[in-house]
């Protein structure tokens, strides 16, 4: 009988270990999120917006970042995001740091408090171009070129001159890791 109950608390204890670690972060998330409506969103958002400063979640400034690339090499870089253009008839370009343009056009979903902007042209990660065509076929080979043709941007908030993007930091599905890219509208 002792090890009826001893296995029934045992059960019990994975069963609740499951249920409190099987909770996706989603509503942590969405308590970042702007609770702007669509309306209020789509006017606002409209013109060119240039990036000012990436923070942490308190309103500190970010002057540096450390990025490891592979598994050992770090470096520090400067902060610093595209500039963005979003227009009244939904079009939209996002100014890359390498001076080129991505042309496309935007939407918010409401549903899940997300700003879209769907490329013209199909998008690479890592850009072929930017790539030998040794590594590239390597790449390719081992799944590492990702293809895409739209992306997404939370909101944390928007006013008629201020737009704060969330920056999502590395994090598993129970925590929630990020910045803010602080972006202010240039006329």
């Amino acid at each position: 009988m002792r090890r009826i109950y001893t296995f029934i608390i045992l059960i019990l204890i994975a069963v609740n270990t499951y249920s409190q670690t099987a909770k996706p972060n989603t509503a942590t998330i969405d308590k970042v999120k702007t609770n702007a409506g669509k309306a209020f969103i789509e006017e606002n958002i409209i013109g060119y917006w240039k990036f000012e400063k990436l923070t942490t979640p308190e309103g500190e400034e970010i002057n540096t970042q450390t990025i490891t690339l592979g598994n050992s090499v770090q470096t520090r870089i400067k902060p610093n995001r595209p500039s963005l253009e979003f227009k009244k008839s939904k079009s939209a370009r996002i100014f890359n740091l390498d001076e080129s343009v991505d042309e496309g056009k935007w939407k918010y979903n409401e549903k899940e408090k997300v700003l879209v902007f769907i490329y013209n042209e199909t998008q690479y990660s890592p850009p072929p171009d930017k790539m030998s065509p040794e590594l590239l076929k390597k790449a390719k080979e081992q799944g590492l070129v990702v293809e895409y043709s739209e992306t997404g941007w939370e909101i944390h908030k928007i006013t008629n001159d201020t737009l704060i993007i969330i920056s999502h930091l590395p994090h598993n599905e129970h925590e929630f890791k990020y910045n803010l890219a602080v972006y202010k509208k240039v006329e």
